[in-house]
């Protein structure tokens, strides 16, 4: 799958959204929810991986960091569901969210779309690994 999330296979608008599901599937939906089960013990058991990584985060750098921070992931899984589900407004507000520019061309959506994934990694990287 990693061989398919690259800029250049966009075309469109579907294109984009295809590819925020292949991002979707390596990132929130590849989560281990069990091990943040135990880490975060969440209140509410119907708490979905992003969220329960977000609440892992408030925990060491406070809710409203660590939520604009998962912020473009949280987009990119709404652009995954845009793909069948979500109406047009609901898509203005996901690339909102992740950071892409709606006027820009396809190709440097999917650039910017990568770009925000690749970024938001490693700030969650970076506050996790933080002692």
């Amino acid at each position: 799958m990693l061989a398919r999330i690259h800029r250049f296979r966009v075309l469109g608008v579907g294109g984009v959204l295809s590819l925020a599901k292949d991002v979707a599937r390596v990132t929130a939906d590849s989560i281990d929810i069990t091990l943040l089960r135990e880490l975060v013990k969440p209140s509410d058991e119907k708490l979905g991986s992003l969220k329960l990584l977000q609440s892992a985060m408030a925990a060491r750098i406070g809710a409203e960091r660590a939520r604009e921070i998962m912020g473009p992931l949280v987009g990119i899984y709404d652009l995954r569901l845009g793909d069948a589900h979500l109406p047009a407004g609901s898509l203005s507000e996901a690339f909102e969210l992740v950071g892409i520019d709606v006027a820009a061309s396809p190709v440097e959506q999917a650039l910017q779309l990568l770009d925000r994934a690749c970024s938001t990694l490693e700030s969650i990287h970076e506050v996790l690994s933080a002692a």
